[in-house]
């Protein structure tokens, strides 16, 4: 059981250190901390089957919360289109994106109060986070309002994305 442990700690200190070279920064109380829960997870594993799979998730939710403090995630959008927009209103407690995509009417986003916005173009916009999977989810939900459509290439993209123009009806 040592040896599995063992294994599993170097597993976890492996991928600090080839990820993101982070594992230096860790005090001894950290290292330890990880330990400890890679011990219980083993002792239960034996017990049951099915905490073998609920190990691997628990291991890959300990790294992603330990990368999550340490760095800020962040993703850049455009808007491809004649007319296509974007502004932010900042009032009291609350900040607004105002996209217009073509529609008659403007889009409000009301945007979270721990997410950045910046934009120094009105067709090129970036926001920031602490967390992936809140950055992931609001380029996901802001995208869903315009999505790219394939046959003249106008909506909401990502910086680097390309999308391949499909050829229109043949007359």
């Amino acid at each position: 059981m040592t040896n599995q442990l063992q294994q599993s700690t170097e597993s976890v200190y492996e991928f600090l250190v080839k990820k993101r070279k982070i594992c230096d920064n860790f005090s001894r109380s950290q290292k330890d901390f990880l330990q400890i829960k890679l011990k219980s997870y083993n002792k239960l594993k034996k017990k049951n089957p099915t905490i073998l799979a609920l190990k691997s998730v628990a291991k890959s939710m300990i790294k992603q919360s330990i990368i999550e403090t340490l760095y800020f995630f962040y993703t850049k959008l455009r808007l491809v289109g004649v007319g296509y927009r974007v502004t932010d209103l900042k009032k009291i407690n609350e900040k607004l994106l105002v996209l217009k995509l073509g529609y008659s009417h403007s889009i409000f986003f009301q945007v979270p109060n721990d997410t950045t916005i910046s934009h120094l173009k009105q067709t090129n916009f970036s926001f920031s986070n602490t967390s992936f999977a809140r950055v992931t989810q609001l380029a996901a939900f802001i995208r869903s309002y315009k999505k790219p459509e394939p046959y003249k290439g106008k909506g909401i993209l990502h910086q680097n994305e390309k999308i391949l123009l499909k050829e229109g009806k043949k007359v």
